[in-house]
């Protein structure tokens, strides 16, 4: 009796809107005041009421019995008051016996303003994501300006990439990573001289000393654009290998994160279906024997197993060369 009592002196006196609901019914059995002054009820009023006459909709009232039912301790409701105001609500239950009564007690906390600053951010985030991806674009093209024996590779190896992100079951963050790295592995290319990047004859040493520092050219791009994911060690690192024969730094297995391995794995096969000037294509079968043949020794075998998947599942490499 004391327990209850106590309980009645807290429930009357607390700040936050407190209902009493009947669990079998749902008929609210008492309220304090805040309840009143948030659902504009005076205490008889609401006394006489039950969830269903506060829910705004159908949809509100099944997930208020969710509550009543002990199959969730708060549910997300739209409610409305007298004044037909509606508004965003998370209640929280607990049970409560009183007098041979089976009750819960709700706590009702006002969600509106914290939703419609929630979905302002989201707003804001898209349009944030639009720019990046219209930034990722314009730099795409400018490197493909660069080297034209090389147009649509990057966005070649940004698809195949995100084929097989997706396929490995990555989450939309980590699968957006890996597409933005594909189209932007490549943009050190800018500072490489064209000379070098469609000479049609075998590089020289000093030549590919230079190639072979373009991963760390574009990494120092990259280090400061913030484009939502580890994008410039990725770059830095497709061109590792997981026995550690790769450049620029000899990683080795799980020192490469997987976007790196996927990356590098799609850079693969995309070069070699692709002519350049100086070798022709050495075609999809080729591509597919190379990963087989080194999954495991240069390849994550995961990976390349994914690869081939997504090759099978009619996965083609566009020609095109239609806009990114």
């Amino acid at each position: 009796v004391n327990g209850e009592h106590r309980y009645k002196s807290f429930f009357k006196m607390n700040g936050a809107t407190m209902l009493l609901i009947d669990s079998t019914t749902g008929s609210i059995v008492d309220s304090n005041e805040a309840a009143c002054r948030f659902y504009q009820y005076d205490l008889d009023t609401l006394k006489g009421m039950s969830m269903k006459d506060l829910a705004a909709n159908n949809e509100s009232l099944i997930e208020i019995r969710k509550l009543a039912a002990g199959r969730s301790p708060s549910v997300v409701s739209r409610q409305k008051k007298s004044s037909g105001k509606i508004v965003d609500v998370e209640i929280f239950a607990s049970p409560f016996s009183m007098e041979d009564m089976d009750l819960i007690n709700l706590i009702v906390v006002d969600i509106t303003e914290a939703l419609a600053a929630k979905n302002k951010l989201s707003e804001a985030l898209g349009r944030l994501h639009t720019a990046l991806e219209g930034a990722v674009n314009f730099v795409s093209k400018v490197v493909k300006a660069r080297d034209p024996c090389t147009a649509g590779h990057q966005k070649n190896v940004s698809r195949l990439a995100t084929a097989i992100a997706e396929r490995l079951g990555l989450d939309d963050n980590r699968s957006r990573t890996v597409r933005i790295a594909g189209l932007l592995h490549d943009v050190d290319k800018v500072s490489i001289p064209v000379e070098i990047l469609s000479k049609p004859v075998r590089l020289t040493d000093l030549e590919w000393s230079l190639i072979k520092r373009h991963p760390i050219v574009g990494y120092e791009i990259l280090y400061d654009v913030k484009l939502g994911g580890p994008i410039a060690e990725i770059v830095k690192n497709h061109h590792d290998r997981i026995n550690g024969s790769g450049y620029p730094e000899g990683l080795i297995g799980s020192e490469l994160s997987l976007e790196s391995r996927i990356v590098a794995v799609a850079d693969v096969v995309e070069a070699m279906v692709s002519h350049r000037p100086y070798r022709a294509s050495r075609g999809l079968g080729e591509a597919v024997q190379e990963i087989k043949g080194n999954s495991g020794v240069l390849y994550d075998e995961e990976v390349v197993d994914a690869c081939l998947a997504v090759i099978d599942s009619g996965f083609k490499i566009d020609r095109s060369d239609s806009r990114l």
